[in-house]
């Protein structure tokens, strides 16, 4: 055992995340954690790692463990390079190496300082110390960061997703024995997401990570599903949890049904001893009656306690194998997800939108080959290439023709010619800065707002419920701290706000739920207009076939 974590009780405010809940990591395990957005997976994660210790229970660890967690706040390393941040994730490397070249810097060692030395330089190639600054150049290069450019680049000068990509080095090449990972594959190009997983299957360390990516899932030991304030286990990766999780949740609604047609049964034959109590006409015959009341009022109590209603999701997947009968059954109990409704429009005779060898960059210089590209209705194109590439730049030269404005800095060629019919919907990987300020029910307004598109308390009601918001509470929450789920769902209101008959998405499943990204999926299938993606999420490509451009 290297980390055990039991929790009797977490809770933010009133609101409980975490109650009854026991995960333990042994040596080289890999575990997932899934769950809906903002049940806690992120909490728990900082329980594993011990920066919160606000619960009730216990956290159990290894003597003296070597245990690193994926960092979100980086001010007080703002100013160091990234290869002295990554170095330092190292504990021995820094001090033996300054050691060794204090003594070969020294003119006159003595005899004690050569045997220390000796040692030293032993113990660095030992734990493989001389190839360490290559293994973490070829890191960088993997998630496309230049290592001649950004091993001097201080943290500061990263973007987010660059900050993202530095943690995950930072975490491969560190030797911990546990690793706590947070959504590591968002935002990684294809090449970056191979190169993540072959470590991920190899390495030697017990990875735990939060995840929804099923490739990802696909490798792991075990998954832990947040669900209900519980953690259910699953054993094996993401699809024998389809299969143990449609068994289990399947059953349940079978138990359930049942007990809910045996408590009907009993509360028949409760009426029926409390009409016969009340008929008696001795008191020897009201007495057997109220006894035979008593029985089956704790019979009642008994197993509606013993009840709980189930409240779960099945993969489509799975439950086309299902049968009518059990279908039935599900459907009434199944989780709430988010519904996406989208345009049926059609008409295959009208081009929306034409590239002529469009090509796009920042400042002077552009970053990729020309582009052709005809799309009508029904078309659907995805975009492949390395981070860096130019992929999102090509859709801010698609949204800024779009929308008629300046982007500052922006250099494109070529020519992008929209129909007059056309309306775009955009789904960035950024939530708008002029978005971040405002509550949620206002954010929403102030959308169709800049769509011209009237919008009612009781639509915007509506549209809150549809995507697993509460009007009343989530409705009132600034922008800017809704989780990374919450606000993709907001960035899915703002795309399809003007009734778009194009789509136009950077990365979608990044930070959805698996019933989120599945519904996504099947509202994207259903679309009557033209669609342009951009993915490294090989299940949503599946679900979603595409023409396939590269951009390079």
């Amino acid at each position: 055992m290297l980390l055990r974590l039991h929790v009797e009780e977490k809770s933010i405010g009133t609101t409980s995340l975490l109650s009854h809940c026991t995960l333990e990591l042994t040596a080289r395990r890999k575990v997932g954690i899934l769950g809906r957005n903002g049940t806690g997976k992120s909490t728990l994660l900082r329980l594993l790692s011990g920066d919160d210790d606000q619960f009730y229970g216990t956290r159990q660890t290894k003597p003296n463990l070597n245990l690193l967690m994926t960092a979100q706040e980086h001010e007080d390393v703002a100013d160091w390079t990234v290869f002295a941040y990554l170095l330092a994730a190292v504990p021995e490397y820094t001090p033996l190496k300054l050691r060794m070249q204090h003594f070969e810097a020294n003119p006159s060692p003595t005899l004690d300082e050569a045997s220390v030395y000796i040692a030293d330089e032993e113990r660095f190639r030992d734990q493989g110390f001389y190839q360490l600054e290559s293994k973490a150049e070829e890191y960088l290069e993997a998630f496309g960061l230049p290592a001649k450019k950004y091993a001097i680049a201080t943290i500061a000068s990263l973007s987010g997703g660059q900050r993202r990509f530095v943690e995950l080095c930072r975490c491969m090449l560190s030797g911990a024995e546990v690793l706590l990972l947070d959504e590591p594959t968002n935002h990684m190009d294809s090449y970056a997401k191979i190169r993540f997983m072959d470590w991920f299957a190899n390495t030697d360390a017990s990875v735990c990570m939060v995840s929804h990516d099923r490739d990802v899932l696909e490798l792991v030991d075990e998954i832990y599903e947040l669900r209900e304030n519980r953690l259910v286990r699953f054993i094996g990766g993401y699809s024998q949890y389809l299969l143990q999780n449609a068994n289990r949740t399947l059953s349940e609604v079978q138990e359930w049904e049942q007990g809910q047609n045996k408590l009907a049964r009993l509360k028949g034959q409760l009426q029926t001893a409390h009409n016969r109590k009340q008929a008696a006409k001795s008191d020897k015959g009201r007495d057997q009656a109220k006894t035979k009341e008593l029985q089956i009022t704790r019979s009642i109590k008994s197993l509606s306690q013993g009840l709980e209603k189930p409240v779960f999701w099945i993969d489509q997947e799975t439950l086309a194998a299902v049968s009518p009968t059990v279908l039935e059954g599900y459907e009434k109990y199944k989780a709430k997800n988010i519904h996406i409704a989208t345009s049926k429009e059609r008409d295959e005779e009208v081009t929306l939108l034409i590239l002529r060898k469009v090509s796009a960059g920042w400042n002077d210089t552009l970053l990729f080959e020309p582009v052709d590209l005809k799309l009508k209705f029904g078309d659907r194109v995805r975009l492949l290439g390395r981070n860096g590439a130019g992929k999102s730049t090509l859709l801010k030269a698609i949204r800024g023709a779009y929308e008629e404005v300046w982007v500052p800095n922006l250099h494109t060629a070529g020519t992008v010619q929209l129909h007059d019919d056309v309306r775009i919907g955009f789904y960035s990987q950024e939530t708008p800065v002029n978005l971040f300020d405002l509550p949620l029910r206002d954010a929403i307004e102030q959308i169709y707002l800049e769509e011209e598109i009237p919008i009612t308390t009781t639509q915007v009601n509506s549209l809150l419920g549809s995507y697993l918001f509460n009007p009343l509470v989530d409705g009132h929450a600034l922008v800017r701290n809704l989780s990374g789920g919450q606000r993709a769902r907001l960035q899915i209101i703002r795309m399809l706000a003007n009734e778009p008959n194009l789509l136009i998405l950077d990365e979608p499943t990044n930070h959805l739920d698996l019933p989120s990204i599945e519904e996504l999926e099947r509202a994207l299938t259903s679309f009557g207009g033209a669609l342009i993606y951009v993915s490294h999420d090989t299940h949503f490509a599946a679900r979603v076939p595409a023409f396939e451009i590269e951009i390079r």
